[in-house]
């Protein structure tokens, strides 16, 4: 399964401030809150129509040294074919009003073939994570909680002392997280399982 998960720091000192005791209290009780990411892609891909054999060769492009990422490979060789021709790689959708047919009238359709009708969205660039009321995804929660008891905020201890307890909870949580939460050498100290 391929999925994104993150170690998030909440300072509670914050959530009085800005009003987040709700999702403070709600972590603290075991809930598991859904989160949303935000992200940016660099184009869309048609599931039914998209040319996958000019799009694999645009992948094969990508040269470290010249692009920021493979998709940026991808954006120009569709723009290159787009000038020369016209048409750049069939499937691919800069914008909405870039958009095939199938996309543009038929999305989320399931075809007389059986062919479901959505966007494959490769290449995103994650800038957000955000606790929600309703998640668009219902796999998007917060899956344990992590937390320092005893832990207070600077008592004479200096910065590097600090970074060095975020650092070993964090190798705790990736410990954690990779063994699989609750298996093998799961459940660690200062560990809430949700």
């Amino acid at each position: 399964m391929k999925r994104v998960e993150l170690v998030i720091r909440i300072d509670r000192p914050k959530c009085v401030a800005f009003g987040g005791m709700g999702l403070w209290q709600r972590l603290e009780s075991g809930q598991c809150p859904d989160v949303s990411m935000g992200s940016r892609v660099p184009f869309d891909l048609c599931s039914i129509c998209t040319d996958w054999d000019t799009y694999g060769r645009a992948q094969e492009s990508f040269d470290v040294s010249v692009h920021r990422d493979p998709g940026a490979a991808v954006l120009q060789v569709h723009r290159e074919l787009k000038r020369r021709s016209g048409n750049g790689i069939r499937g691919l959708s800069i914008t909405r009003a870039d958009y095939c047919e199938h996309t543009r009238q038929h999305m989320n359709a399931v075809l007389p073939t059986g062919q479901k009708v959505f966007v494959y969205n490769d290449y995103p660039h994650f800038f957000d994570i955000s606790f929600v009321f309703v998640g668009a995804d219902k796999t998007a929660k917060v899956m344990m909680h992590l937390r320092g008891k005893g832990a207070r905020r600077n008592e004479g201890r200096d910065d590097r002392s600090l970074r060095e307890k975020a650092a070993s909870l964090a190798d705790e949580a990736l410990r954690v997280g990779l063994a699989g939460a609750g298996r093998g050498t799961g459940g660690g100290r200062n560990l809430k399982r949700m």
